[in-house]
């Protein structure tokens, strides 16, 4: 199919009158878990590396990420950022 190259689309520009619908429909839609995971995680850290009261504690110390199980294995006052407690009646 024209446009189509591997699993990826082409990048094509379409003429009046034409449509990339065809060729869109080829690829099938989807999020890739495989990097928005890691991607999460940076999030999180630069969450946890802005907080105004660890700040001076993470000047003098390096977080270890223990990526199984989601924490840092070396601080658990940073631990307390990664995760909320919500409030009575509102749960996940």
């Amino acid at each position: 199919m024209p446009g189509i190259q591997g699993d990826r689309l082409k990048t094509q520009i379409c003429q009046p009158g034409e449509t990339p619908w065809p060729a869109a429909k080829a690829v099938s839609p989807g999020s890739n878990f495989d990097r928005a995971g890691p991607l999460t995680e940076a999030v999180l850290f630069g969450h946890v590396a802005l907080r105004s009261q660890l700040r001076d504690d993470l000047a003098l110390m390096k977080l270890l990420w223990d990526a199984p199980s989601l924490k840092f294995s070396n601080s658990e006052e940073a631990n307390k950022y990664l995760r909320r407690e919500y409030r009575p009646g509102w749960t996940l």
